[in-house]
């Protein structure tokens, strides 16, 4: 590349980093008291900048004019702005946007010809919108239950209202709501920007009722009512149905086949209810049954078999002989004679009582012969003390060792019957095996007509 003109202003070129401007001086634009080329502000509130450029050699009789652009539309001259420093106001009622400022500087004479002088670097205000809000809250609500407040339009949210109340965020919570928290309350919203608008919702808080019962807790025998009894309504409405006479009055008449908690909810005109309960408990009635009759031989011990049943049921035996414990429905007793106990359970209800026999024998005796000739004396064979061997077995035979008669029941009761004719005048065989490890009864009957 070769320079053939003059020595002189805009005649030389670099070979790298080529910049191209107006031949005149240098400008260094700022804002006081900031450290950008750029001042923010937020809508409604006022400020004031001022405005500095320094410029160096290169204009023999410089002059200047400060210069503006509003929301990058045409840039206008700011008349009797000619120093080196611009002032500007700004109100609270200035419209949001973006202001900017540079001075222009150009040869006494050129100013009013754009291509004879140079523009510093814009410097820029911005006016930010406030958020544009809303403030809600879910009332109105009854007391007792829980309020949202919500907010919108911003990224941070402050709130405070009645009784010192502070909180933040969107949504904020208020549990168990109390009539003295009712009122206004606000929201400082601020935006991204840092731009804040104050924004305000009321609280509504309707008064609940109070329901009230006559009782807590009560107890009936089953088959039994009792009047339920409630405050606070109309209306009224108790639940479960189930068991009462009317479940839309203050006072039903409650009969529940078992126990069951009736909760009574009443409701003002602003829709706000509460409830109480009254809990019955049902108490059903005792039985009671002694179990089967027994026997046992004389000495034995034996196991009774009573069974008592009901809610908060008491029982016990009598007499209290021979018995290791009146207390238990399954006592052992011993009598040494027969006898009759009887098992008694008392409830909150009623008392009832069973009774069941002991039959003691002294021994096992068995008949060595019987006369089943249909007369109506001594017909059949039996042996009474079996009773005492629940699970006794019974064999007959005759003499040629057949079996002609078996049994594990009592009464015995052998008609002389062998396989379904008479049995022939003679001597039978028995075994009695008495299931008690005892070793078999054996011995012979005699058959006689």
């Amino acid at each position: 590349m070769v320079n053939n003109a003059q020595g002189g202003c805009g005649n030389d070129l670099a070979l790298d980093d080529i910049t191209f401007r107006p031949c005149g001086p240098l400008l260094d634009p700022s804002i006081t008291g900031n450290i950008s080329d750029t001042a923010s502000l937020c809508e409604g509130t006022a400020g004031s900048y001022t405005f500095t450029c320094s410029v160096s050699g290169g204009f023999n009789n410089p002059v200047y004019q400060w210069q503006e652009r509003i929301n990058n539309t045409t840039w206008i001259d700011l008349a009797g702005e000619t120093n080196l420093s611009l002032s500007r106001i700004f109100p609270a009622n200035t419209p949001p946007g973006l202001f900017e400022y540079r001075l222009a500087v150009a040869e006494i004479g050129n100013l009013g010809s754009p291509p004879c002088r140079i523009n510093s670097q814009p410097l820029r205000v911005i006016i930010n919108s406030k958020p544009v809000t809303t403030a809600t809250n879910n009332g109105p609500v009854c007391e007792g239950i829980f309020v949202n407040l919500t907010a919108t339009g911003g990224t941070q949210y402050q709130w405070s209202g009645p009784n010192g109340f502070t909180g933040s965020g969107s949504p904020v919570q208020i549990t168990n709501i109390q009539l003295n928290q009712a009122g206004k309350y606000y929201v400082m919203v601020t935006n991204t920007v840092g731009c804040s608008n104050k924004d305000s919702t009321v609280i509504v808080v309707n008064p609940a009722p109070l329901a009230g019962t006559a009782f807590t807790n009560a107890s009936i025998c089953i088959g039994d009512s009792i009047q339920l009894i409630a405050a606070g309504g109309p209306p009224y409405n108790w639940i479960p149905p189930a068991g009462l006479s009317n479940a839309t009055i203050f006072n039903p008449k409650a009969s529940p086949a078992q126990t069951t908690v009736y909760s009574v909810i009443v409701t003002n005109a602003a829709g706000c209810a509460d409830t109480a309960t009254s809990t019955i408990t049902v108490t059903s009635l005792a039985a009671v049954n002694a179990g089967p009759d027994k026997a046992i031989l004389k000495g034995q011990r034996i196991q009774l078999s009573g069974t008592a049943t009901g809610q908060g049921v008491s029982y016990s035996w009598s007499p209290p002989l021979y018995i290791d414990d009146i207390f238990t429905t399954r006592p052992f007793i011993n009598p040494p004679a027969d006898i009759s106990y009887i098992l008694t359970a008392v409830s909150g209800c009623n008392t009832v009582s069973d009774t069941m026999f002991v039959k003691v024998f002294n021994d096992i005796f068995i008949p060595n012969a019987f006369t089943p000739d249909g007369n109506g004396t001594n017909d059949t064979w039996n042996i009474s003390a079996l009773e005492a061997f629940p699970g006794f077995e019974l064999f007959i035979f005759n003499r040629y060792g057949e079996l002609v008669f078996k049994t594990n029941k009592t009464p015995v009761a052998w008609n002389g019957i062998c396989k379904g004719k008479p049995c022939m005048n003679g001597v039978y065989t028995y075994v009695i095996k008495t299931g008690n490890d005892r070793e078999p009864i054996q011995g012979t009957v005699m058959i006689i007509r």
